[in-house]
């Protein structure tokens, strides 16, 4: 595997061997499945936006729950992490750990995004 692959897959909080307990090793595949991902992304990222703007908690968990799953199939887990973070502070109703997890995923979210179309741009 490339040595830049690795330092994406340490960056996005993933294990050394995501990409062949994940993708079986194939890397166009997994290059693939981001592309995929990144063109849904922005939608999934403004259905937690507008949910927080709303306030909304049921919709802040079922956004972030939905974020959580993509993000865990590109292997970013650190922002998947935030993003259950804040589903789970959604689900208690806390309004101050609902802000303060909505900020750590917009944090985790610009990290992991900027990886992954930096990933795509490479050869």
């Amino acid at each position: 595997m490339q040595t830049r692959l690795m330092a994406t897959f340490t960056a996005l909080g993933a294990p050394p061997r995501f990409l062949d307990e994940h993708f079986g090793g194939d890397e166009a595949l997994y290059r693939e499945v981001v592309a995929l991902f990144l063109e849904d992304a922005s939608a999934q990222i403004e259905a937690v936006s507008s949910a927080f703007g709303q306030a909304d908690f049921s919709q802040i968990m079922k956004a972030s729950h939905r974020l959580k799953g993509g993000l865990k199939t590109v292997g970013a887990l650190k922002a998947a992490d935030a993003a259950r973070a804040l589903e789970a502070a959604a689900c208690a109703e806390e309004a101050a750990e609902v802000v303060a997890h909505y900020a750590a995923l917009t944090r985790a979210l610009t990290e992991a995004l900027a990886q992954l179309r930096a990933l795509l741009q490479r050869p």
